[in-house]
């Protein structure tokens, strides 16, 4: 059987701290529902957990970072590391994008001189609209994921 998970299930799969499931528990009807609204740092990190999004999705959200970046510092460092850092961690390790995801963000808003919520609603809003998140979980006979 296939079914998306709720809530409560993703956040404890994926580690969420108690508080911020809670919050989300009591805000938010699902995980579709969470997609739509979350703020843009809550929705980074539910984008980069693993199965959530494709590898091609995760390599686009690379070549977004590095775009915003490059156009606030014309190329510089920065930009070399942060490509280099996300394309080679994505076997492993999604907290590294996320996290260079939510410091491109300020980055950009700092550099720009653009308000942070603006700065986060474009991330946010690309976000929504270049990826198709999938919360599906399967399950065996004995409600096991696999």
């Amino acid at each position: 059987m296939n079914r998306s998970m709720s809530i409560r299930e993703f956040c404890d799969f994926h580690g969420a701290c108690p508080e911020i499931r809670d919050s989300v528990l009591e805000n938010y009807k699902n995980m579709k529902e969470c997609w739509n609204k979350l703020h843009f740092e809550y929705l980074a990190w539910v984008a980069t957990r693993p199965g959530v999004l494709t590898r091609e999705e995760l390599y686009s959200i690379c070549d977004f970072v590095d775009s915003e970046a490059s156009k606030v510092l014309d190329g510089g460092a920065y930009t070399r590391r942060t490509c280099f850092i996300n394309y080679h961690f994505l076997g492993n390790c999604n907290n590294t994008l996320c996290i260079n995801f939510l410091e491109v963000c300020f980055l950009v808003s700092d550099e720009s001189n653009t308000p942070i919520d603006i700065v986060e609603n474009r991330f946010a809003d690309w976000l929504r609209k270049n990826t198709k998140p999938n919360f599906k979980k399967v399950l065996t006979n004995s409600n096991q994921a696999v």
